[in-house]
C-alpha cells in the first residue's frame, strides 16, 4: 500500500474549499447581476408599453359590465363609417411595429395628446389617415 501524505490531501481540500467559495461568491454576484438586469427590461417594457396596450382590459372590463340600450339618432350607415377605438389601436400597433413610433407620437401631439385614449373619437379617421401614409 503507497503512502499516503495527509499534508497533502489537507492542502488540496483547503484549495477545493477556496475554489467553492470563490464559486458561490461569484454566483452572488451573477444573481444580483441577474435581478438588476431583469429590473431594468421590466421599466423599458413599461417604457415601451403604449397606452394603446392598457384600454385593451378597460375594453375587456366594460364587456362584462351590463350593458345599457342607448337610442342613437345618427343613421346606420353613419355608424358603419365610425373607427373605433380598437381599430385605431390595431393600426397603430401595426406600424409601431414597422418602425414608426416616433411618427405616431407626433401624429397624437399634433391632435394633442400623448396618449391614444385621450384623442377625441371624433379625430380617429384623420389620424388613421395620417398614419396610412407613413407606409
Amino acid at each position: 500500500m503507497p503512502k499516503v501524505n495527509i499534508s497533502k490531501i489537507i492542502e488540496g481540500v483547503g484549495t477545493c474549499s477556496e475554489n467553492l467559495i470563490e464559486i458561490s461568491e461569484n454566483l452572488i454576484s451573477i444573481s444580483e447581476k441577474v435581478s438588476v438586469i431583469s429590473k431594468v427590461i421590466v421599466e423599458i417594457i413599461s417604457e415601451f408599453q403604449t397606452e394603446v396596450d392598457k384600454p385593451a382590459i378597460e375594453t375587456k372590463a366594460k364587456k362584462s359590465a351590463p350593458k345599457q340600450i342607448e337610442a342613437k339618432a345618427e343613421p346606420v350607415k353613419e355608424a358603419a363609417k365610425e373607427i373605433t377605438f380598437t381599430e385605431v389601436r390595431t393600426i397603430l400597433a401595426g406600424k409601431s411595429r414597422a418602425g414608426h413610433t416616433a411618427d405616431i407620437k407626433k401624429i397624437l401631439v399634433s391632435h394633442g395628446a400623448e396618449k391614444l385614449s385621450e384623442i377625441d373619437p371624433s379625430e380617429y379617421a384623420a389620424i388613421v389617415a395620417e398614419v396610412e401614409v407613413l407606409g
